[in-house]
């Protein structure tokens, strides 16, 4: 595959999309992109990052990713803002973050339910060469395949101790 993604929200014009892509032949690129007209843009106010054990594993793409500012569409991205790589593999770990941090959504757009049993989601890729690139502001092509999905998000929990979660704690270790 060339990339893939994941939607989170109702549609696409008010979407949080987490696209990733090969870097290497042993890491990943995931490049947080806001919905809207035409391609997803690469946006840098989404507070992402790339936790260990991401990379490529047995030929595969994986993403582990904990997101900050998830429960609602992320905000419009800052003019002028530069490219962050957010980078993940063997042994190595990433972040994108802008200028809104939190568990609050951005501005307009979809509110997720932490607690909702039927919370839209849509996926999509596109086969093809790996893209070798570590740019999250990568041109890609449109995707060859897509479909929608429903979750419930009641489902998706972990304990939390008293203190909250530490600083690049992974669920998925």
């Amino acid at each position: 595959m060339q990339w893939v993604s994941l939607g989170q929200g109702p549609d696409m014009a008010t979407a949080n999309i987490f696209i990733v892509y090969a870097a290497s032949a042993t890491t990943v690129t995931l490049s947080p992109r806001s919905g809207g007209q035409g391609q997803p843009s690469y946006n840098p106010a989404a507070n992402v990052t790339l936790l260990e054990g991401s990379g490529i594993v047995d030929g595969r793409m994986v993403a582990e990713v904990r997101c900050e500012n998830c429960w609602g569409s992320w905000p419009a991205a800052p003019s002028g803002s530069s490219s962050a790589v957010v980078e993940g593999g063997e042994g190595g770990v990433g972040a994108a973050t802008g200028a809104a941090t939190g568990a609050g959504g951005g501005s307009g757009g979809f509110v997720m339910d932490p607690n909702g049993n039927e919370t839209a989601w849509f996926w999509a890729y596109q086969l093809g060469a790996p893209l070798d690139s570590a740019d999250v502001g990568a041109e890609l092509g449109m995707h060859d395949v897509k479909g929608e999905m429903v979750w419930d998000l009641r489902e998706a929990g972990f304990e939390v101790g008293e203190t909250g979660l530490e600083e690049g704690f992974n669920p998925f270790a």
